[in-house]
């Protein structure tokens, strides 16, 4: 598993990737070097320092309750939660299964942009009560622009916490409104997707509009980097650029998903035994007790829930077990290459 376990959250495994690491580094040296100096004035160095820190695991704070979000709604539909994964464009909850039905999905994606926005109202509410308290002129569009520094050192604590609640109660709004573009992976596609999944009654039809649209989002992502670049923005340029290829690249994933789910679904682990008899050559007794470790098939299994089981416990081999007795050994480039022989042969989905 790539990244560091610290912890659950309503018993949901919270996971940072490697990538989190950098990302908070460079975004806490950004926020100290650049955005709190030009908003408020006369801060020692540890304190634009320490706020930048506190902003940066406040807005990664923010990504999980975003998360969370998503994954006690699908909880509450049935669908089981993995993980949340921390990394490098944010976060990601890792379900176990699909929504039953389209509206349960149009539910799921919807819930994190909802946290997003309440989460953003209560930073804003937290930030207009200080700036009361400290005798600030408070107005609606001077919000993410603090008044300079002309306070007391005492409460120059209390005026870095002003910045910070500012700062996250813009960057949550902003966070709601990015994520509700409709294109994969962001919640915006997934609002598409189960808008049109209703409508029509087909998930592949649905997932394949979705990618369309959203692969011209995608495209409009890297276009604007390019100017970002030109108009001489190199940093954020080449973030948005990543960020329109993550998206092409999610895209393609979800359309490679719902085409395996196609192919294998009812079929089942004796069929591939019967295609593939290499699969029962592996079958020697004695073997069973070193190599099952308490995870294995049965040949009743469906290959699709087996692929994803494999995947997302990140397995490459699994015995075939059927009453205490080893019947072979499943390899998932198996399952991959009977998936192949099944699409070449010109099945339709």
């Amino acid at each position: 598993m790539r990244g560091v376990p610290i912890g659950k959250a309503f018993g949901i495994p919270i996971i940072l990737d490697w990538s989190w690491f950098l990302v908070l580094v460079l975004f806490s040296s950004s926020l100290a070097g650049g955005y709190f100096p030009a908003r408020f004035s006369g801060w020692p160095g540890w304190l634009y320092w320490l706020t930048g820190i506190v902003t940066a695991l406040g807005l990664f704070g923010s990504v999980l309750l975003h998360e969370l979000g998503h994954s006690l709604v699908a909880r509450g539909f049935g669908v089981p939660v993995t993980r949340i994964r921390l990394f490098i464009f944010g976060g990601v909850a890792e379900m176990g299964d699909e929504w039953p039905h389209a509206g349960s999905e149009f539910l799921i994606a919807i819930a994190g942009p909802v946290v997003s926005v309440l989460t953003g109202v209560a930073a804003f509410v937290g930030w207009a009560l200080l700036r009361v308290g400290l005798g600030m002129d408070l107005t609606m569009l001077d919000m993410a622009i603090p008044a300079p520094a002309a306070v007391l050192p005492g409460l120059l604590s209390l005026e870095a916490l002003v910045g910070v609640l500012g700062y996250l109660a813009a960057i949550n709004v902003v966070l709601a409104v990015f994520n509700m573009v409709p294109g994969f992976p962001l919640d915006g596609g997934r609002v598409l997707r189960s808008v049109v999944w209703g409508l029509t009654g087909s998930l592949r039809q649905a997932t394949n509009i979705a990618v369309i649209i959203g692969r011209i989002v995608a495209f409009g992502f890297i276009g604007l980097g390019v100017v970002q670049i030109v108009t001489g923005s190199l940093v954020g340029g080449l973030w948005t650029i990543f960020i329109g290829i993550f998206m092409q690249g999610a895209g393609r994933a979800e359309q490679r998903s719902q085409l395996a789910k196609g192919l294998l679904q009812e079929r089942f682990v004796a069929h591939l035994m019967m295609h593939n008899p290499q699969i029962t050559r592996w079958a020697v007794p004695g073997l069973a007790p070193e190599i099952t470790h308490g995870k294995s098939v049965s040949p009743d299994e469906d290959l699709w829930n087996v692929l994803k089981r494999m995947e997302r416990n990140n397995i490459g081999t699994m015995p075939i077990m059927r009453d205490g007795q080893l019947l072979g050994i499943l390899r998932r480039e198996d399952i991959l290459g009977y998936m192949q022989m099944l699409s070449a042969g010109g099945i339709r989905i």
